[in-house]
């Protein structure tokens, strides 16, 4: 899974804690740096 997030949201934090807290993996990708393209939201 990508999980795309921004550092200083703070429901953002919480989710990757969800996720590190039940051993789901994911790839991180932060917003600021590597925008999501149009289709990759469409998706």
């Amino acid at each position: 899974m990508e999980f795309i997030n921004y550092s200083k949201c703070s429901t953002c934090k919480k989710a990757k804690d969800f996720l590190d807290s039940n051993n789901i993996k994911y790839v991180d990708r932060q917003i600021k740096d590597n925008n999501p393209s149009y289709d990759e939201i469409k998706n």
